[in-house]
């Protein structure tokens, strides 16, 4: 959302203006009857608290989980999806977080996820250093066990 912004890349307010823009599309969404998926790589309370509402307000079942994996695993991943969206030349906000930087952003993106699991305890977490299909299919059995 937010590499849709104009000028994303200077303005660090188009960080809040994209969470802003998905919390008004997923309420959309929802009041037209469809489910909504919001991933955040940086787990913000204050965002899922604002999600958690929208989604009281339309009726709609909230579901939370944390899909977390190993710093070595979360670091190996982010500098592939890094580099590959590097070599389409195509801009993203990985490209912010210098080479020697990326352990110690990874580092507090999971203490940010541990913080999370700590306030709000009713969040599901699922294991995700498995390969993605297998992760895949454990957070499909999560939203489907919450169906019934």
């Amino acid at each position: 959302m937010r590499t849709s912004l104009g000028r994303w890349q200077e303005v660090d307010a188009s960080k809040l203006a994209a969470r802003h823009l998905a919390a008004a599309m997923a309420e959309a969404h929802l009041r037209d009857g469809h489910d909504v998926v919001v991933p955040q790589l940086l787990g913000r309370l204050p965002f899922i608290h604002t999600l958690e509402a929208i989604a009281h307000q339309t009726g709609s079942r909230f579901l939370e989980v944390i899909l977390l994996a190993s710093e070595d695993v979360v670091v190996e991943r982010f500098r592939a999806r890094r580099d590959e969206l590097a070599t389409t030349g195509q801009a993203h906000p990985q490209a912010d977080v210098g080479a020697k930087d990326v352990t110690k952003e990874i580092a507090g993106a999971l203490r940010s996820l541990e913080s999370i699991r700590a306030a709000r305890p009713a969040t599901i977490t699922i294991a995700a250093n498995r390969d993605v299909d297998a992760t895949y299919r454990a957070l499909m059995a999560v939203v489907a066990a919450g169906d019934h």
